[in-house]
């Protein structure tokens, strides 16, 4: 199986988003762009929407094939440098401790349907070998 990179980053937000609809705190740039796109005939008859403007609905699709769920669970570890303070030190470590325990707990509860790591870079493979991904194709950047 090969895997490559997805680059599933997009905005999804509920309808009920009052920062993002524009009107909580109240920005006529935003509130202006929001009701552009609700209210464009042209682009409703046309079929065109803003793809940045997806909410949880149509985000979420339920699979066609049949087959076993899988898990993907890709990240990447932080690095602290001498110039951080102690306080972000102590943040980036926290956060790479609970990644890696992710990924340790999703191989061993999920097996075979697991796919994930933190992307192959040398401070990973120093700090968390036994973590990474298992291919460096899929921490490529293209």
């Amino acid at each position: 199986m090969r895997v490559v990179p997805l680059g599933l980053n997009y905005l999804v937000t509920s309808r009920l988003n009052l920062w993002h609809n524009g009107t909580r705190p109240l920005h006529p740039g935003r509130l202006l762009r929001a009701a552009a796109r609700r209210a464009s005939v042209l682009g409703s008859r046309l079929g065109v929407r803003d793809v940045r403007d997806l909410t949880i609905s149509e985000f979420e699709v339920p699979p066609t094939v049949r087959s076993a769920p899988q898990v993907l669970f890709m990240c990447r570890a932080w690095e602290s440098g001498p110039h951080d303070s102690a306080y972000s030190r102590a943040d980036c470590e926290a956060v790479n401790e609970m990644r890696a325990a992710c990924i340790r707990t999703g191989r061993a509860e999920f097996g075979e349907r697991f796919h994930g790591g933190f992307i192959i870079d040398e401070f990973c493979r120093r700090e968390y070998g036994d973590c990474l991904l298992p291919d460096r194709s899929s921490s490529e950047r293209r």
